[in-house]
């Protein structure tokens, strides 16, 4: 999300003005893919729509989940009644299925908004006065999505293709 393709800097114009005003900062700047925190702001707050829409996503999966529990438990019952007479019983294999997807988008929208809300602590607090080892310290921070399993994204991945 940070990241941006480096500066033109063929332009006579701009190798100027890099020139005359070359500082550490400006150094640094360049050699980070000039990262704006204008943009870093705008990733966060898509991201907190994604959040938002795999809240709702959530909800749903758990209204499906609880609709599916009840019409598993009333065809239980159901064909209880009538396989009592046979002395025989049956075992659906839906419910867990339904469970484990709701699981799984639970978990998935837990990591995202955690993920999420790193992200979101690191971009307020960027300023021109934060050090480089503070800099690297988020770059680093924000590249590894520490709250995001890559396991259980993939698998998630998986069920949806």
């Amino acid at each position: 999300f940070l990241q941006r393709p480096p500066m033109v800097t063929s332009s006579k114009l701009i190798e100027k003005i890099m020139k005359n005003n070359e500082t550490r900062r400006l150094k640094s700047y360049m050699e980070a893919g000039c990262i704006n925190i204008h943009d870093a702001a705008e990733s966060t707050r898509a991201s907190k729509s994604l959040i938002m829409e795999l809240e709702r996503l959530t909800d749903e999966a758990a209204l499906a989940i609880e609709t599916a529990t009840k019409f598993s438990v009333q065809l239980d019952k159901d064909s209880s009644d009538e396989l009592q007479q046979e002395n025989e019983t049956v075992h659906f294999s839906q419910e867990p299925e339904v469970t484990e997807y709701a699981t799984l988008i639970a978990v998935v929208h837990s990591m995202m908004k955690q993920n999420y809300v790193m992200q979101e602590k690191i971009v307020r607090s960027l300023s021109l006065k934060s050090s480089s080892g503070e800099l690297e310290t988020y770059s680093l921070m924000w590249s590894l999505r520490p709250f995001v399993e890559d396991e259980i994204v993939n698998r998630a991945w998986k069920w949806i293709y």
